[in-house]
């Protein structure tokens, strides 16, 4: 953990179910809109159809999740670097930081997301450095945070450095619904089925540079990442252990105590919470512990994007830095996020000033 005062964003980019760019999904989220839906083509073990949200707006997809994944992912990243470099501006070395879901999560093997989503994703940007460092973290719901602590120990030893951090992830693959289903973890029109997540599928990335590059290069600075935590959870879900949220209270403390943030400067959270039980119970205990006196307002727009697993932290940071591009957020913005396989993590947004 580092301060990480002098950091920004300068440019985010997403794709997901409410909006084919960052501008359309924060519309989508602060307008109310759902694209979450019952998917005829998707049963539970009842045979009654299971609610997802999905890109519908994008062409057809077919029985190849992470094949058009891909293809997701390449065209958010295309967008992102097209307005960043627009100028047909390049820079010498170019660090990519890509969060996937965890290894331990059943779905396309690490091999097949590290040369569908890491190597073709590398060659998209070779047009805009003389080179392209790229490194990925299988580690699920708060893994672009690894990439935000790498994108600080680079940036401080090379202030002119500019990082591009990022999250793909689908839970819509055959074997990433059916090991949700084993648990009976989606909503269905099957009786007793009404409280789970809604499976879904996204990509989202952010630049990250220091504001004395952003200055060189004439970049207008969208927030100022304050600080940032990962943890570990004692029982976490796959445990089947109770879990008493003492991760994400870890990853919350952590990151308040280090940049010397009191609890009541945060005005706002959005998390990853997805409509299952366990997840509001474990927020439930962090929060009566590092919010004792007064709780933020808390978004989850898992609500009107369904689940979207690893890329959850790019989408969130896009999400926030609209709030406070159109002054509807308060100072200070969390973004927390937690994996069933363990990871916890806390990152702290403001608004650019200087």
């Amino acid at each position: 953990m580092s301060n990480m005062t002098e950091l920004v964003i300068t440019e985010t980019n997403s794709m997901t179910a409410v909006g084919g760019n960052a501008d359309e999904t924060a519309d989508s989220f602060f307008s109310g809109h759902s694209r979450i839906a019952y998917d005829e083509t998707l049963e539970d073990e009842k045979g009654r159809p299971v609610k997802t949200a999905v890109m519908d707006y994008w062409g057809e997809r077919d029985s190849d999740e992470a094949g058009f994944m891909e293809k997701v992912a390449g065209k958010c990243l295309r967008d992102l670097c097209a307005r960043y470099f627009g100028d047909g501006s390049r820079v010498d070395d170019l660090f990519f930081f890509l969060g996937l879901p965890s290894d331990r999560r059943p779905g396309p093997s690490t091999d097949e997301r590290k040369t569908i989503w890491t190597t073709r994703l590398e060659n998209k940007l070779l047009r805009y450095a003389e080179r392209v460092h790229v490194t990925f973290f299988s580690t699920g719901n708060p893994s672009a945070i690894h990439g935000v602590q790498n994108a600080a120990r680079i940036l401080n030893a090379h202030p002119q450095g500019v990082c591009i951090v990022g999250g793909v992830d689908s839970l819509l693959s055959e074997d990433t619904l059916a090991w949700l289903a084993s648990d009976w973890r989606l909503v269905s029109e099957s009786h007793g089925r009404q409280h789970g997540l809604f499976p879904s599928h996204a990509a989202g990335f952010f630049i990250i540079e220091t504001e004395q590059g952003a200055e060189k290069r004439c970049r207008q600075p969208l927030a100022r990442i304050i600080g940032h935590s990962l943890t570990t959870e004692p029982a976490p879900f796959v445990s089947e252990l109770p879990c008493q949220g003492n991760g994400l209270t870890r990853a919350i403390r952590n990151v308040l105590e280090h940049n010397n943030t009191p609890p009541s400067s945060i005005d706002s959270i959005f998390c990853d919470l997805n409509g299952e039980h366990h997840r509001f119970k474990e927020w439930g205990f962090a929060d009566i512990r590092c919010f004792p006196h007064n709780s933020p307002q808390l978004f989850h727009p898992s609500d009107c994007m369904g689940d979207v697993g690893a890329a959850w932290v790019p989408v969130l940071a896009g999400i926030a830095t609209q709030g406070f591009k159109r002054g509807i957020l308060g100072e200070k913005v969390m973004i927390v996020c937690s994996d069933d396989h363990g990871e916890r993590g806390a990152m702290i947004l403001c608004p650019y000033s200087k």
